[in-house]
């Protein structure tokens, strides 16, 4: 910062960020604005070093950010969406996060332009069968949190299965659709407020 260097003193300051969130235990609640914070770091390290070969777009409907949520839950997918959908791609890639509430359900997409999955292997990530839930270990994730890993927390979080669907086309790009219920939520603040009375 002394020394001028804004695009290096922007890098640290969000790595250091993303750090500190990264330390947080898997299952501490969460807001949804502390998730999407997180994103922003992560999407200001991958400027800093692909430029112009990512595109981000957000939209998020703010009065939904206060929902609690697991710690970690959107960082990994926008990592596949980076590495998986797009990553490859020497210009253009897009990926999108979108954050919005109906009636019933609050509900969180995130989204690219890349190369799109199999139906075989969402099945396998939305399936009960899949062969197993470990992380992903792909090359150059920062989680090691797999995209059915998430989705199972996010199912013990809140009590609820159907909370994720997977649309995809070769070629294409990925959507990842998270969707809960208001009724969980409401569940799942009054339990958060019981056994935390003061806070």
């Amino acid at each position: 910062m002394f020394e001028e260097a804004d695009r290096t003193y922007l890098f640290i300051e969000c790595f250091a960020n993303l750090f500190r969130y990264n330390l947080r235990r898997l299952d501490s609640p969460v807001t949804l604005r502390d998730e999407i914070e997180n994103i922003n770091n992560y999407i200001a390290l991958l400027k800093v070093r692909f430029a112009d070969r990512i595109h981000f777009v957000q939209e998020v409907d703010e009065s939904v950010v206060g929902i609690p949520v697991p710690c970690m839950v959107l960082q990994p997918l926008i990592e596949n969406a980076f590495i998986h959908g797009i990553s490859e791609m020497e210009s253009g890639g897009t990926i999108s996060l979108r954050v919005r509430q109906d009636s019933d359900n609050y509900i969180v997409e995130v989204e690219d332009n890349g190369v799109g999955m199999s139906q075989e292997k969402i099945r396998q990530i939305l399936g009960d069968d899949a062969e197993d839930n470990r992380p992903s270990g792909s090359a150059g994730h920062t989680t090691g949190i797999g995209t059915r890993n998430v989705m199972q927390r996010l199912r013990n979080f809140f009590d609820y299965d159907q909370v994720m669907d997977i649309q995809s086309s070769k070629p294409g790009g990925t959507k990842v659709v998270i969707s809960i219920p208001k009724i969980c939520v409401q569940r799942k603040k009054e339990c958060i407020h019981a056994s935390n009375p003061g806070g």
